[in-house]
């Protein structure tokens, strides 16, 4: 695809394609379309940013042989890695366009990101031209929405020899206080998928159009920390779509029980402002349309 600026390949669809398309489009998550909107500031002040070596290859992946790359992130949410691929992008080899269909989520973003372009819009039916993306990227959102019509809205944007682009963090827990408190709270994740129960994959396996129409997928993991105080600990566990619409008085005990194992094992955090370093890991997924 040629470089064209951000108003030109972002069309949105009309006419009977575009009613047939949404007519099959599985609503998002009951879970994500609540907790996401819940509180969506809680997600921006919680949610890591992303390491430079894992936006270094999604940059990589994306241009390929391109000097210019045409980039379409979708479940952006409050645009916490649009701003770190954007900041990464040095050279402004990347127009990028972010999708995201929780009303909440996209006001966040708009305060925060002034010169990309957010739509409102599902992985199932994206409102992008066909063949005019170099790259569709999900960043921390694939796993809500893994299903064959999102693979096939994938395919049709993305030019020929495009790339589909899979990006998550997740707490490390070989730490012991980070496998603790993850305990605690993945108790309420119910049947929220996850990504680190990796069904997400379940469509590159079993989707013959998947097989036939995409390559193989391939992966890289890098590590980082973040400085956290105990504040920003809970928050994070708050950030969760399925802790942030819980009934108060649980998200209440859920707390008091998270504080409590951290300072048990990081007494330090008893002081607002002390911080220790939060360990994640980050899973880099990517794979060519065919």
């Amino acid at each position: 695809a040629e470089y064209m600026g951000a108003t030109c390949f972002i069309v949105m669809l009309f006419g009977r394609r575009a009613a047939a398309v949404l007519g099959r489009v599985r609503h998002v998550h009951e879970i994500a379309a609540k907790g996401f909107a819940h509180d969506a500031a809680t997600y921006e002040r919680a949610r890591p940013t992303y390491p430079s070596a894992a936006l270094e290859l999604c940059k990589r992946v994306i241009l390929g042989e391109r000097s210019v790359a045409n980039v379409v992130e979708v479940g952006a949410g409050t645009g916490k890695f649009t701003r770190a691929l954007q900041a990464a992008d040095t050279n402004r080899s990347l127009n990028i366009v972010a999708v995201e269909p929780v009303e909440a989520m996209r006001a966040e973003f708009l305060e925060r990101v002034k010169e990309i372009p957010i739509l409102d819009g599902r992985a199932e039916a994206l409102p992008i031209q066909s063949r005019t993306a170099d790259a569709v990227v999900f960043a921390q959102a694939f796993h809500w929405c893994a299903n064959e019509q999102t693979m096939r809205e994938v395919h049709r944007v993305l030019a020929p020899s495009g790339s589909l682009v899979l990006i998550w963090n997740l707490e490390d827990r070989t730490t012991k206080w980070v496998a603790d408190i993850r305990n605690a709270y993945e108790e309420y994740e119910g049947t929220s998928p996850q990504y680190r129960h990796g069904t997400w994959r379940e469509v590159f396996d079993r989707s013959s159009f998947v097989r036939e129409n995409f390559g193989r997928l391939q992966s890289s993991s890098v590590t980082m920390q973040m400085p956290v105080t105990l504040q920003q600990i809970w928050e994070r566990a708050l950030s969760k779509s399925y802790i942030a619409i819980l009934p108060e008085a649980k998200k209440r005990d859920l707390e008091a029980r998270i504080r409590g194992l951290v300072l048990k094992a990081l007494p330090q955090l008893a002081d607002p402002k002390a911080t220790v370093l939060y360990p994640y890991g980050t899973d880099v997924f990517w794979c060519e349309r065919l």
